[in-house]
């Protein structure tokens, strides 16, 4: 059985901007009210929220879509890309955020919460699992299986992978 390799920074790049093109598109449809409707098909699209949270640099607010997931009170969220995901940094940054889940006009305030890092939870590889599993086309294009990995082969496929923890405002 042979090594998987690490991607290319040349592939990495193409992905990124490729999720950038496409945030643009999720982010307009999401502002005419068809949130829902994205979140139509989880199997396919997977299950989206829009993070809003507060440039680390510019100081604006700035608007994500994300795949997540639910557990307990809290939404649950991967950084694919990493520590470089500049959604990631924003909010190690300014923690404070805001999050409109599907149904939810991006117009409106959102829910209140706070984002933080969750890599030392102990259930990461599940709560990781969870999250891929709810992103649809999103794990497979990264080359993530989850229903073909078992939790060890999951857990060194997504070592570079952020997890992140939203708590809901009190």
């Amino acid at each position: 059985m042979s090594a998987r390799r690490a991607p290319s920074a040349r592939r990495v790049g193409a992905g990124r901007r490729a999720f950038r093109v496409l945030n643009r598109f999720m982010l307009r449809f999401w502002w005419v009210g068809s949130g829902r409707m994205l979140n139509a098909w989880p199997a396919g699209t997977g299950r989206i929220l829009v993070l809003g949270h507060v440039g680390r640099r510019s100081g604006l607010l700035r608007r994500t879509p994300l795949n997540y997931a639910p557990v307990g009170p809290d939404l649950f969220c991967v950084a694919g890309f990493g520590e470089g995901s500049d959604w990631y940094r924003n909010v190690l940054a300014h923690p404070e955020v805001r999050v409109w889940l599907p149904g939810d006009p991006i117009g409106g305030d959102g829910t209140a919460g706070r984002a933080e890092p969750a890599d030392d939870d102990p259930d990461r590889t599940a709560l990781v699992r969870q999250v891929l599993a709810a992103s649809g086309f999103a794990a497979h294009l990264a080359g993530v299986h989850v229903g073909r990995l078992d939790d060890a082969a999951l857990a060194r496929r997504t070592v570079g992978y952020r997890l992140v923890r939203i708590r809901p405002a009190r």
